[in-house]
């Protein structure tokens, strides 16, 4: 099912089930899987899990930030970091939102322990798009989508980052949404609308790129692009020279969706895409279900093979499995004069720092 997974290998661990304090001891590096401005991603194995466990329960994705190039990069980056953190906690609890096992600190880094991933959907796309495998699990990951959407809304956010990119795939098949590094209360928004421009160009709807000021049914736009690019390969958008071209498109269009000759779209996609990217939010499909629940979108004849109650309880999971590698060139290789790369340099212990990761 997809109930957090209490055969991890975490859950037995002795240090969490006594409710101690985690430290980098419990954890070994076998490889590095991505890096950001502030942030590296590694997967990493308890060490002091249960033998008697299947091996790849074990297996956990640890983000380290540094506090050195935390602080290194300003305040604000500071603050972000654990306003993140804080936005992932609270997101726990639906099945198709990527799971955060834990978070710790030590004197050189913030940590946050999460379950592991085989690729992100964008990958997915640059491996399987057009395989007949592929179109058959196509539904079932937008229902998996929209159901980690409406959970986000149910909670009083705006998740602001919807894209292949963020969308990570387990090996059983499903999505999660992940990095909430976007993500705000509506209730923290001036007059319950947010205002800044953020996200990706090809996912930004009128109203935001207009600055008009947007609410939920800004991410039912972003759920209709991601719909189009998941049958199509490409965003409606695309193709134009410069982001700011991208913006002219999106505030000229007038709902004449044009899809590539060589797909074959059912005339059920075309319906709820454009029922999606209606200019007008207040018409949007969806726009006026109560806000978490959107029965209107759930019930539209492209979805209609969809059991929602069986795709929440991961009665119903995806065709197409990409399992979990390792990639041979990115194994971890101990650093010389240290036991993991960032315990090297100053320590961070001014007071408005000290301050702030206490909160993390």
């Amino acid at each position: 099912g997809c109930r957090p997974n209490s055969s991890h290998a975490w859950f037995k661990l002795p240090v969490v089930a006594s409710g101690g304090t985690l430290s980098m001891d419990q954890f070994e590096l076998v490889a590095k899987l991505g890096h950001g401005m502030t942030a590296n991603v590694y997967l990493a194995k308890l060490t002091n899990a249960s033998p008697r466990l299947n091996p790849k329960d074990s297996l956990i994705a640890l983000k380290v930030m540094p506090k050195k190039l935390v602080v290194d990069c300003g305040r604000r980056v500071g603050e972000l970091m654990v306003a993140e953190r804080m936005v992932t906690t609270q997101m726990q609890g639906c099945p198709y939102i990527l799971r955060m096992f834990g978070h710790f600190q030590d004197k050189y880094a913030l940590y946050v322990v999460m379950e592991t991933a085989s690729c992100d959907f964008f990958q997915l796309m640059s491996n399987y798009y057009g395989d007949t495998i592929y179109w058959r699990s196509i539904k079932v990951w937008a229902a998996q989508v929209l159901l980690a959407l409406e959970h986000v809304h149910k909670k009083g956010f705006l998740y602001r980052d919807l894209k292949p990119e963020n969308m990570l795939l387990r090996p059983d098949g499903s999505v999660c949404l992940a990095d909430f590094g976007l993500s705000i209360a509506i209730s923290n928004c001036k007059d319950n609308r947010a205002y800044s421009i953020c996200g990706t160009v090809e996912y930004m709807c009128p109203e935001m790129v207009m600055q008009k000021g947007y609410t939920y049914p800004s991410e039912l736009w972003a759920f209709g692009i991601l719909i189009y690019e998941m049958i199509s390969g490409t965003t409606p958008f695309e193709g134009a020279e410069n982001s700011q071209a991208v913006l002219r498109k999106i505030k000229e269009f007038r709902g004449r969706l044009v899809f590539p000759d060589d797909v074959t779209v059912e005339p059920s996609a075309r319906q709820l895409i454009l029922g999606l990217l209606s200019l007008d939010p207040a018409t949007r499909l969806g726009a006026k279900d109560p806000v978490g629940n959107y029965t209107s979108i759930k019930r539209h004849p492209w979805f209609s093979s969809i059991d929602w109650d069986a795709v929440r309880d991961g009665r119903v999971r995806p065709s197409l499995k990409v399992p979990f590698k390792i990639q041979e060139s990115s194994r971890f290789t101990v650093p010389k004069g240290a036991k993991f790369p960032w315990e090297k340099g100053n320590i961070v212990s001014d007071e408005y720092h000290t301050k702030l990761f206490e909160n993390f």
